[in-house]
């Protein structure tokens, strides 16, 4: 499991961190569990929506991907990596 810094962390980085973690050891359903604890303790952050996204491309589920990658995008102004995704997964056009 991760190790916790010495310093104090935000429920939002605990979460995010945890998730990440579960993320990499293909845990999905536990990371989703958990991006979603990171969104709800800082509902102005872009990156739990992505990873949010990216564990529905995981489990084959390209709307609630998009669905997340979009909302990753409002709440980051355009956040880079949700856009990226979207164009991959085609709800965006490639840039010229």
């Amino acid at each position: 499991m991760l190790q916790l810094q010495s310093k104090p962390v935000s429920h939002f980085e605990f979460h995010l961190a945890q998730g990440l973690e579960a993320f990499n050891h293909d845990l999905f359903d536990q990371a989703l569990a958990l991006f979603r604890r990171a969104a709800v303790n800082d509902l102005r952050r872009a990156e739990p929506w992505y990873w949010m996204g990216r564990v529905q491309e995981e489990k084959q589920d390209r709307v609630s991907a998009g669905y997340c990658y979009g909302l990753a995008m409002s709440l980051g102004h355009n956040y880079l990596p949700a856009r990226d995704a979207m164009r991959r997964l085609g709800y965006l056009a490639n840039p010229d």
